[in-house]
């Protein structure tokens, strides 16, 4: 494998030939994101008789699980390029992202990588054609063309996040990579940080469970999402589903709200959602107990700290070292 400082000196003499305008300040697009909510259509129903709200119940043996998948991704305004063809210009970024499935025990805190670290790097520009012939015969691989994302347009703005869109969607494709590699060797549970990914083989999966920290879509009725939402910490909400599409066909997904921590006022801090397999309904109590009691409560001063796993984070915080460390 590629030693780091030998793929950065690559992508450095790349950018050296590509002849583009470097920004003033290499801009981190994760750090611009403003997340927009939106409404679930249809909303989800609910499928566990009882309290919208309940505590998590004491238990002696929560579910065991010992198998956890996380990754990172920045994506960094590095520079501008003039596309004459088309009388613009248009922004280059550099990705970066990474995942790893991580085993660790409970009991003593040990944790090894099983499967990874495996990283991806390469330079995003909306379209192969504003570069030479000569360029692409030699560093195409090296690029990911952002066109295919959303709808055609040359609006600066626009084109960033289109750079972002791409940037998750190169994140996605590595942790599914390693999830499927995961799943078809190991019959066990396993978490991942984020929702369960859309790819079929995965959502008919019964050992995937997804613990997702952002909350970009609203899945309840306003009055029951606001009781959520002022939940205690060590609180659970009831099961709903929703369905997730792959093509034409639609896959069913359980979920339920869990309080990991209730420091900050802020009604989203501490909440994760909670997705799971439909067979694993008579295992929710168990589910819900074991991320508590894996909640990371130390690293106050990690980004997202109050809605993180302590095996997922131990991977993110070395990684996001090594990737904000990045300079070309």
């Amino acid at each position: 494998m590629e030693s780091w400082d030998g793929l950065l000196q690559k992508y450095s003499d790349i950018l050296s030939e590509m002849d583009i305008m470097p920004s003033q300040e290499g801009s981190l697009e994760e750090d611009l994101q403003i997340e927009t909510r939106v409404k679930s259509k249809p909303l989800a129903k609910t499928v566990e008789k009882g309290p919208l709200i309940r505590d998590i119940p004491s238990i002696d043996h929560p579910k065991k699980i010992k198998y956890f998948m996380d990754g990172i991704q920045r994506t960094v305004l590095i520079g501008y390029k003039e596309a004459s063809r088309y009388v613009t210009v248009v922004p280059v970024h550099f990705h970066m992202s990474g995942a790893v499935i991580v085993e660790y025990d409970a009991q003593t805190g040990e944790h090894e990588p099983i499967y990874g670290p495996s990283y991806m790097t390469k330079l995003l520009i909306p379209s192969k054609k504003i570069m030479p012939s000569g360029f692409l015969h030699k560093y195409g691989n090296e690029l990911e063309e952002t066109i295919d994302v959303g709808k055609p347009t040359w609006d600066f703005a626009e084109l960033r996040r289109k750079a972002m869109s791409k940037s998750r969607l190169i994140r996605w494709m590595l942790e599914v990579e390693l999830l499927e590699k995961f799943l078809a060797e190991q019959d066990e549970a396993i978490i991942v940080d984020g929702l369960i990914p859309a790819r079929r083989s995965l959502l008919q999966n019964k050992n995937l469970i997804g613990v997702v920290k952002s909350h970009r879509e609203q899945y309840l009725k306003r009055k029951d999402e606001m009781m959520i939402l002022r939940m205690d910490e060590g609180c659970r909400s009831s099961v709903s589903q929703i369905e997730r599409k792959v093509g034409d066909d639609k896959y069913p997904i359980y979920f339920f709200y869990l309080k990991l921590h209730k420091i900050n006022p802020d009604p989203f801090h501490g909440l994760v959602r909670v997705e799971f397999h439909p067979d694993l309904i008579r295992e929710v109590d168990k589910i819900s107990a074991a991320i508590y009691n894996l909640r990371d409560p130390i690293a106050i001063k990690t980004a997202a700290w109050d809605r993180k796993i302590y095996p997922c984070l131990l991977y993110t915080s070395d990684a996001a070292d090594e990737l904000d460390g990045v300079d070309l």
